[in-house]
């Protein structure tokens, strides 16, 4: 059973989605990534700046107890050893070298999050502070994500930088190795056709059919990770479904279905992905963390004259995947999660 916090995490990263990029771009990001960094600066957040962030990430409806239990059960669930695919994630904080963090948050940021605070010179050797936390970012990723923090990012009076990166390997399961792929045309808008690689077999995958769209789950080998896309009845229909989508029924959606045979058309795709999270949190109502004025966190350090100046998101992903069979044929724009059920660890759109 999906509780209201998984709904409500769900919820909000269907609003990220929508809050990142327009409806006609493609767009890639870590919901998981992204709550688990919010919920560590949540950790002995003053009144108003936990309210806020409650509101937008939690819908209000839990306590500080439910929220931190279920972020380290999450955390827990992305350190586990997995078989047939890379899921790897690490928290961590820079602070300035003589900076000196409460206990009481360094132990809950320990026990909740598996993070600890690492010193580093922001103020007298800057451009080294840097190059320090981007080497770990890009070792975190295998590579894959490389200077996450521009030059310009770093200057002398930062008091935090908050890094969680997380990194997918898309290793997918047995019964997706033997496809073949061909040139097709994608229906990218009604006035816009591509063309594309795009991968084809048949075999039995999860699967859905609704009034407004078909769903189809992917299985990676060993694990209980799966690709859903959600892919519209109508070539010109991923504005509308996205629009009326909610977080409880993406979730009914992915919980949903049947193995069966399907004749699968699904293009092989790469998307990157990088901006300010800071102007997408503050348009969804997290304005206080982002504001000198009302930042208040007292409580990490005793000082109320510090603020989250900046927040950066990068994700990389590639993605190569006695009646007759239903076919789904994704040629026009479609969503799509990695999700265990629970939490969707990415969320994407992809419209050519």
């Amino acid at each position: 059973m999906v509780s209201k916090l998984e709904t409500a995490r769900a919820q909000f990263a269907l609003n990220l989605l929508r809050t990142s990029s327009k409806g006609d771009q493609n767009c890639f990001l870590s919901p998981v990534s992204m709550s688990v960094a919010l919920a560590m600066t949540y950790v002995d957040a003053a009144d108003k700046k936990k309210l806020q962030m409650n509101q937008v990430m939690f819908s209000g409806t839990t306590s500080d107890e439910e929220v931190h239990a279920s972020f380290r059960e999450l955390v827990s669930k992305l350190s586990e050893a997995k078989n047939g695919c890379e899921l790897t994630t690490a928290n961590k904080m820079y602070a300035p070298k003589g900076v000196a963090m409460l206990s009481n948050f360094a132990d809950k940021l320990s026990k909740h999050y598996r993070n600890s605070v690492h010193a580093v010179d922001f103020i007298n050797e800057t451009d080294s502070a840097r190059k320090e936390t981007n080497g770990k970012d890009a070792e975190t990723t295998k590579q894959r994500i490389k200077d996450l923090l521009a030059p310009d990012v770093l200057t002398t009076d930062i008091r935090f930088v908050l890094f969680n990166t997380i990194y997918f390997k898309d290793e997918r399961a047995e019964q997706f190795m033997d496809y073949r792929t061909e040139h097709a045309t994608f229906y990218a808008t009604s006035n816009e056709e591509r063309e594309v690689d795009m991968m084809y077999l048949r075999k039995y995958f999860k699967y859905s059919d609704h009034p407004d769209c078909e769903v189809l789950g992917m299985y990676y080998k060993g694990s209980d990770l799966a690709m859903y896309v959600f892919l519209p009845k109508k070539r010109d229909g991923l504005a509308e479904l996205e629009n009326n989508l909610t977080g409880a029924r993406m979730l009914r959606l992915i919980k949903g279905g049947q193995f069966t045979e399907v004749e699968v058309h699904l293009p092989n795709f790469k998307l990157e992905m990088n901006f300010r999270l800071d102007e997408t949190l503050s348009s969804l109502g997290i304005s206080n963390l982002f504001d000198y004025n009302k930042a208040d966190l007292s409580n990490i350090t005793g000082d109320r004259n510090i603020c989250c100046s900046t927040a950066i998101h990068k994700v990389f992903a590639e993605m190569g995947l006695a009646d007759p069979p239903p076919t789904f044929v994704a040629d026009h724009p479609f969503l799509f999660t990695i999700s265990d059920g629970k939490s969707l660890f990415f969320l994407g759109r992809f419209t050519g």
